[in-house]
C-alpha cells in the first residue's frame, strides 16, 4: 500500500511540474519521466524479482533539473526511484548532479555525480524513449548492476576532436552501497551461503573512458571503452565474531559499432571484464567475463517499432561450458551441489515491440528465450533446473 500510495503522488507531481514549470522556473528545464512494468517468466526468478509467479515490482521515477548559468556552463541533477525485485525498492535517490563547463569544442569539463562513460547506452539508459527494448541486452547492462554503472563520483573531461573522435574521461568512484545490486550477488553467493553478510563496503578511485567516431559514412560510428575498479567488501559471520574481507579488482575493455539509417538501427558491443577476487589477501578468482549482443531495430509507422536482440554472456572465457568451475566446485564440497555448469552462461534472443500512442506515453512489449542460468535464481533442490526458460516483460512509460 505504502509503494502505491508514493507512485500515485509521483505521479500527480510530475503532471503538475509539466504543467507549471516555466511559470515556476522560467529558464530552469525540467523533464520528468514515470513507468510501469511488469516482468514473467515460466520458471526461474531474474534480476532478483519474483518473475516466476510475476511481477509489477518494476517500475522508475525520475525528475531532472538543469540550466545553462552562462553560455560555457550548465548545472543538471536528476532524482531517480526505482524497483526492480529485491533493489531500489522506491528509495529515491540522487541519479547525477553535475557542473558542466565547456572550454573549447575540444575540452569540457565535468564534476560531480557524472553519468559514467562506459558503452554504448550506458548514459542514456533511463531514458526509455530513446530505444525500443524494455530491457537492454544483459550481458552489457545487467539491470543488477546498474546502480553502480550509471554514474561516477568524481571528475571527468570530455570533447569533439578533428575528424569526428568525441572522447570522454572520468576518474572516479562508483556507487557500490550495502543495498547495491553488487552487493546482494554477493551477499548470496558461497559466502553469503556460508553465513556471511556484507557490513562496510570501501570503494577505491577507479578510471574510465571512451572514445566514438562519427565516421564519413553518414550513420555509422565506431567506439571503444574501458576502465578499471576496485571494491573491497568487510563481511560479518551472522552469530559470531569472524569477519573477512572480500576484495575485488576489475578492469574492462570493450568495442561498440552503430549504424542507422532511415528508420532503421543497427548496434553491436563486446566486452571483456578481467576480475580478481581477493579473500582475506589471497586470490582465490581470477575470471575473464566475456559479453558481447547484437541489436536491431525498425520504424515501420510513426507508432510501431520492432526490434531484436541477440546477447551472450559467460562467466569465464576461459570456460564458457563452465565443466572448468563444475569440477571445482564438486572436487571442493564433494558434491554437485548447484547445477553450476549451466551458471557459466546466459544467452538471450529477444523480439521486442513498441507502440507511441503520443509523443508522451509508450507501451512496449517483448519476449525473451533464454539459455543458461548465469545470474539466475533457480531451485537449487532440483536436480536438473531447465537451462532453457522464457521471460517476457511489459511496460508503459510516460515522459515529459
Amino acid at each position: 500500500m505504502k509503494k502505491r500510495i508514493i507512485v500515485f503522488l509521483s505521479i500527480f507531481c510530475l503532471f503538475s511540474l509539466e504543467a507549471f514549470a516555466d511559470d515556476l522556473f522560467g529558464s530552469v528545464d525540467i523533464h520528468g519521466f514515470i513507468s510501469q512494468g511488469f516482468l514473467g517468466s515460466n520458471e526461474h526468478d531474474f534480476y532478483y524479482a519474483d518473475t516466476s509467479a510475476g511481477t509489477f515490482e518494476f517500475n522508475e521515477l525520475g525528475i531532472n533539473f538543469s540550466t545553462e548559468l552562462t553560455d560555457n556552463l550548465r548545472l543538471g541533477l536528476q532524482f531517480l526511484a526505482r524497483d526492480l525485485g529485491e533493489i531500489g525498492n522506491d528509495e529515491v535517490t540522487i541519479d547525477w548532479a553535475y557542473a558542466d563547463y565547456l572550454f573549447r569544442n575540444w575540452l569540457g569539463l565535468r564534476v560531480g555525480k557524472v553519468k559514467t562513460p562506459n558503452g554504448m547506452y550506458n548514459q542514456s539508459r533511463d531514458v526509455d524513449f530513446a530505444r525500443t527494448s524494455i530491457l537492454l541486452p544483459s550481458s552489457i547492462y545487467n539491470e543488477t548492476f546498474r546502480d553502480a554503472q550509471t554514474a561516477s563520483k568524481g571528475i571527468g573531461i570530455y570533447g569533439t576532436l578533428p575528424g569526428g573522435i568525441d572522447y570522454q574521461f572520468m576518474c572516479g568512484l562508483v556507487d557500490i552501497h550495502l543495498d547495491s545490486g553488487i552487493v546482494k550477488k554477493i551477499d548470496e553467493g558461497q559466502l553469503g551461503r556460508a553465513g556471511f553478510k556484507t557490513t562496510r563496503v570501501r570503494v577505491d578511485p577507479g578510471i574510465v573512458g571512451e572514445l566514438f567516431w562519427e565516421t564519413p559514412l553518414e550513420g555509422l560510428r565506431i567506439g571503444a571503452s574501458g576502465g578499471n575498479y576496485t571494491f573491497v567488501n568487510v563481511l560479518e559471520m551472522t552469530g559470531a565474531p569472524l569477519m573477512l574481507e572480500l576484495e575485488v579488482k576489475a578492469k574492462f575493455v570493450g568495442g561498440a559499432i552503430e549504424y542507422i539509417y532511415n528508420n532503421f538501427v543497427f548496434s553491436a558491443e563486446y566486452q571483456v571484464f578481467d576480475t580478481e577476487t581477493y579473500v582475506a589477501g589471497s586470490k582465490v578468482s581470477n575470471p575473464e567475463l566475456e559479453e558481447a549482443y547484437v541489436m536491431a531495430s525498425y520504424r515501420f509507422t510513426g507508432w510501431f517499432e520492432l526490434g531484436t536482440y541477440f546477447s551472450m554472456h559467460f562467466a569465464d572465457r576461459k570456460d564458457r561450458d563452465g565443466k572448468k568451475a563444475a569440477a571445482l566446485y564438486q572436487a571442493s564440497f564433494g558434491t554437485r551441489g548447484l547445477k553450476f555448469r549451466e551458471e557459466g552462461w546466459l544467452n538471450d534472443f529477444a523480439i521486442t515491440t513498441r507502440f507511441d500512442i503520443n509523443d508522451k506515453w509508450i507501451v512496449k512489449l517483448e519476449g525473451h528465450l533464454m539459455n543458461g542460468l548465469a545470474d539466475v535464481d533457480y531451485d537449487a533442490s532440483d536436480p536438473n533446473p531447465d537451462e532453457t526458460w522464457v521471460l517476457y516483460a511489459a511496460k508503459l512509460s510516460y515522459s515529459f
